[in-house]
């Protein structure tokens, strides 16, 4: 008898559903997908083809995204993200105050990723596409955790009854995390106006704070594991 965990599933695949639409969505207002579509224009009237553009395009970005999900495995979730992210990336960047596409040489303008959404809503659709992977790396746990107990003899209509549980706490605890995390980068993006002066002072900012950033980060880590470890 298999272990029944098809809700996980459907979670799983209403979070790969919810990811690739909003990706898509902000895609779609990008001039990079603009873009593509001339492209796509100008190669199906050189081929004499009558197609519509963004439905196939559609298609053929949504079939990476239900293989990954059918395979199931954490990795295949990681792909998920990653295309997830590649969407919508073109909108982070144009919000990031850098020209991305001049410090890596592109001979691109810089406005070939201006994006038609708020500042809001590209933090929002951010805020979810994270959210998410961290639940699905939720949920290919929980799956593995209960295939594992199952091998070992654990009574199914036992874990059966966990699975809700499981699930429950990672939803909410993920939501939470997002909801916080989501206020604070609001916070900080009002508040910027008080901090540029301070910013302003420091030779090459983008460097010095990103610096800065990775030398905090990982002290801080080793700081928490020393203190675990005395415990």
């Amino acid at each position: 008898m298999k272990l029944k965990y098809r809700h996980i599933r459907l979670i799983e695949l209403f979070l790969v559903l919810l990811m690739f639409g909003l990706a898509l969505y902000s895609f779609s207002k990008n001039r990079v997908y603009d873009s593509m579509i001339l492209l796509l224009q100008q190669l199906s009237a050189l081929l004499k083809v009558d197609v519509d553009q963004p439905i196939y395009l559609i298609i053929f970005i949504i079939i990476p995204f239900l293989y990954f999900y059918a395979m199931g495995r954490e990795e295949h979730m990681d792909g998920v993200y990653m295309m997830s992210w590649l969407m919508h990336l073109p909108s982070v960047l144009w919000y990031s105050g850098l020209d991305w596409l001049k410090v890596v040489g592109s001979p691109l303008n810089f406005q070939v990723l201006e994006t038609r959404l708020s500042f809001e809503e590209v933090l929002l659709i951010s805020a979810i596409l994270v959210g998410g992977r961290i639940l699905l790396f939720f949920t290919c746990q929980i799956r593995e955790t209960l295939i594992g107990l199952r091998k070992r003899g654990a009574d199914e209509s036992d874990l059966e009854a966990v699975i809700p549980g499981m699930t429950g706490f990672a939803l909410t605890l993920v939501t939470l995390s997002t909801a916080l995390a989501l206020a604070v980068s609001y916070l900080i993006a009002v508040t910027k106006e008080l901090f540029n002066p301070v910013v302003a002072l420091a030779p090459y900012p983008y460097v010095t704070f990103g610096v800065a950033c990775l030398v905090a980060i990982p002290a801080l880590v080793i700081i928490y594991f020393h203190s675990k470890a005395k415990d």
